[in-house]
């Protein structure tokens, strides 16, 4: 009898085994088929398939609800189609996964800032610069909202900040020269938006920003061409 019940003990022992085992395949299994939709993702994404991105990492998110990754890509591709309250849910849930996922906070401030949520985006800006002492986007981000509250100083320390991290950034040289425009400082904002310029030829912005702040100064001729070079920049793209 006795040895009988040791039989059933060990028989079901190995039926614990084999399903454990069997489990655990499965589990690295979706692992990488999870990966590969979110691969899939963001290569429709860069194609700006959206609505396909948008189930590929629907997808990956079934597959493996552990991971960040496809819902901070998820939210990209909403944000990029102008669902930002989408975003924000997507950018929430993978903060909930990684509290210090500094993209995570950095991407959901940019969503609120796109809902005019200054206040909201201040927050999640100031935290990716928590998480992420180096993060230049997140000092830029937080520049912007803090401007579009009023705060010229506050913006410009900002943006000063991104541009010791990250002397390229041209965005920052463009916001910074409209925070010095705003605060009627005209030269230091044609500096600003002329080393924009020279970092990215493309904006628009600006050689137009650049003509308003040599209109303030009198200087027309300077302005006209700074206008027409702007039209002419926004026409190629």
């Amino acid at each position: 009898m006795c040895r009988f019940c040791f039989l059933i003990l060990a028989l079901v022992l190995l039926a614990i085994a084999i399903a454990c085992g069997q489990s655990e395949r499965n589990s690295v299994a979706n692992d990488n088929l999870a990966a590969k939709y979110l691969e899939s993702g963001k290569a429709r994404y860069a194609k700006r398939d959206y609505d396909e991105a948008i189930a590929d990492f629907r997808k990956a998110i079934e597959l493996n609800p552990r991971l960040p990754d496809p819902y901070i890509n998820r939210g990209t591709a909403r944000a990029s189609k102008g669902d930002q309250d989408g975003a924000i849910t997507d950018y929430t849930k993978a903060i909930e996964l990684d509290p210090k996922y500094a993209c995570a906070y950095y991407n959901r401030g940019n969503a609120r800032y796109a809902k005019k949520d200054y206040e909201g985006a201040i927050v999640d800006y100031t935290k990716a610069i928590e998480v992420n002492t180096q993060d230049a986007a997140a000092y830029n981000g937080r520049g912007n909202a803090l401007i579009a509250k009023g705060d010229k100083e506050g913006a410009i320390a900002d943006h000063t900040k991104a541009i010791e991290l990250d002397p390229k950034y041209a965005s920052a040289y463009y916001n910074r020269g409209k925070a010095w425009l705003a605060k009627g400082d005209h030269d230091r904002a044609i500096a600003d938006f002329t080393e924009a310029i020279q970092l990215d030829n493309r904006d628009s912005g600006a050689y137009y920003n650049r003509g308003v702040a040599r209109t303030a100064k009198g200087d027309n001729d300077g302005a006209s061409a700074d206008y027409d070079k702007a039209t002419e920049v926004g026409r190629r793209r």
